[in-house]
């Protein structure tokens, strides 16, 4: 379960409490053993640009750094935050067509620098923000067609950075503004009845703290399996009566209700397994998986070998096959707790400092091989969303910001290899794009492009082409 901390500040960051711990007692020494002479503002301190593509301004970072593990909350300025004011001239209507690209750089992935822009001063409305980890690099636009021009605040938060040996260098820059796409076709008028959505609220013993809860069906019981952080409920709908009622019941597992730094549901629609994951403050975590909707519980090794410490996702499905039938990477069914070989591959993805990794069992979520990079730093940044398996074995994992813009990791050998498909012409977001797979193989990918607006975009061919990139909320005038 993440910190309140991050919860409130950090909504793409995550990092567990021995490490807020050690970070905060590295600020504080830093703070009484630096002195007085290093604290000083950014270098420059301001800068202007006006609408002409390709000007740039850059400045370097001064302040000592150290830990400001509630971002601004807990920025103290030019000790571990610092303030460029930036000055953009002329009208909005000069900046038609133009974007600044604010950024800023560093060497070590274990450095973490967090990018915030306010209008007018660091008490102003924020503008954009840029706040991944781990990463080497922080980028965020500014519009000014949309936030005017006049000064904006660059605020750069020292969220786990000592300076000066690894001190940011932070640069503005006037580029094009990407080209939108053409207007959704508009949607064929429907006769049919809409569908009915109803809400149904646990009682209040249960399922009262969710930060991120993720939900599974059981297609042959119709019963849902639900993680609110420490509880896994067990919802039964009788739809026999009108209004509908639901039935919630604590179904935890023993080992997977005890301490959480992130919690995790996956049901495998084909199976109707379910699978429950804690994560812990290391490279592993605690799970179980259940076959009856919560009754037994089989606990699992929890992780893959030297897997990542954040973000974990669990996903399955079946296993890609060469043409005589054997699996694809040297893959080997093996039998499971009950002696029964499980028909589908079982998959555990997490980040670690400057990477990603994916480790795949063929035991039905018993034991875990060796995780395998799906990317590193250098290839793409932030936190991935979820494992999406098709029908012929191909392995999806979307992520908001790789070089730039949005794409798809995709292996064809069971996990043992991946290639990063990008989506053309989007951007890096903030949040978490997720995949969704037809019948027939064609991916749909749902992503926040990095102007917030919701977009899909389509693939027939496993992300090698897209189509069809599509602004969601266009007709029903949902901008972000």
């Amino acid at each position: 379960m993440k910190t309140k901390k991050l919860q409130n500040t950090k909504s793409t960051k995550r990092i567990g409490l021995f490490s807020l711990s050690a970070i905060a007692a590295l600020f504080i020494v830093t703070a009484f053993l630096t002195p007085i002479t290093l604290v000083q503002a950014a270098n420059p301190t301001s800068g202007s640009l006006s609408p002409t593509s390709g000007t740039s301004v850059t400045w370097n970072g001064t302040s000592p750094g150290g830990a400001s593990p509630e971002g601004e909350t807990t920025c103290v300025e030019n000790v571990n935050c610092e303030t460029y004011m930036l000055s953009l001239s002329g009208t909005p209507t000069d900046w038609t067509g133009k974007v600044v690209k604010v950024r800023l750089d560093w060497l070590v992935p274990a450095t973490d620098y967090d990018l915030y822009i306010r209008k007018d001063s660091v008490t102003g409305p924020e503008v954009a923000r840029s706040a991944e980890g781990p990463t080497i690099s922080e980028s965020a636009e500014i519009d000014p067609t949309v936030s005017g021009t006049g000064n904006y605040a660059v605020r750069v938060i020292y969220f786990a950075a000592v300076a000066p040996a690894d001190q940011y260098r932070g640069s503005a820059s006037v580029a094009n503004k990407a080209v939108a796409g053409p207007a959704p076709t508009p949607p064929v008028a429907s006769n049919a009845t809409p569908p009915t959505y109803d809400n149904f609220v646990p009682p209040t013993t249960l399922g009262q703290r969710a930060g991120e809860p993720t939900i599974g069906l059981n297609w042959s019981t119709g019963k849902a399996m639900f993680i609110a952080s420490l509880q896994t409920l067990r919802v039964t709908f009788d739809d026999t009566v009108s209004p509908s009622t639901a039935t919630w019941e604590n179904k935890s597992a023993a080992n997977t209700s005890v301490t959480s730094f992130d919690p995790l549901l996956f049901t495998d629609s084909a199976t109707n397994r379910t699978f429950v994951s804690q994560l812990l403050p290391s490279k592993v975590s605690l799970m179980s998986f259940t076959d009856d909707d919560g009754n037994n519980w089989t606990p699992s090794q929890g992780s893959g070998i030297n897997s990542g410490v954040d973000h974990q996702t669990i996903g399955g499905g079946p296993y890609a096959r060469n043409a005589d039938g054997s699996l694809k990477g040297g893959a080997v069914q093996l039998p499971g707790a009950d002696g029964r070989i499980y028909p589908n591959a079982v998959y555990y993805a997490s980040q670690d400092i400057g990477l990603a990794e994916i480790a795949r069992s063929d035991n039905g979520g018993l034991n875990f091989g060796v995780a395998v990079p799906m990317y590193d730093v250098t290839q793409c940044t932030g936190i991935h969303g979820h494992i999406k398996v098709s029908e012929n074995g191909t392995v999806y994992v979307p992520n908001k910001s790789c070089g730039g813009q949005q794409a798809v990791l995709v292996s064809n050998d069971n996990g043992l290899t991946w290639t990063i498909r990008k989506i053309p012409g989007s951007t890096s977001g903030r949040s978490d794009p997720s995949v969704g797979i037809g019948a027939d193989g064609t991916i749909y990918v749902g992503y926040g492009n990095g102007n917030g607006k919701a977009r899909i975009v389509v693939s027939h061919d496993e992300g090698r082409t897209w189509e069809n990139d599509q602004d969601a909320g266009y007709y029903q005038g949902i901008n972000t």
